[in-house]
């Protein structure tokens, strides 16, 4: 049996990625995958900190077609989620 605990407030894979997805404009390029992640990688030798909240996260999307598009999912106190964007995103090299 798969187990998993999620804490009052959490935003979840599942969750985020249906915002992101929501978020896309009309006629959007069909996607390759999408990835979530409480936080955004960090460039190689810097020094970042780890990610503190679990009611905000990111979707990097693989279209087929055109670059990394990045959305920015929060959950609010009240379970409302929310999405901004898509941007183009790069990740650190």
């Amino acid at each position: 049996m798969l187990f998993k605990t999620v804490f009052a407030g959490t935003l979840v894979c599942d969750e985020a990625i249906a915002a992101a997805f929501a978020a896309l404009p009309p006629g959007h390029s069909p996607m390759l995958r999408a990835t979530f992640t409480y936080q955004l990688p960090c460039p190689p030798s810097a020094r970042c900190a780890s990610a503190t909240r679990l009611d905000t996260g990111f979707v990097i999307i693989t279209p087929t077609v055109g670059g990394l598009k990045l959305v920015r999912v929060v959950k609010a106190a009240n379970g409302t989620i929310s999405a901004t964007g898509p941007e183009a995103y790069s990740p650190p090299a």
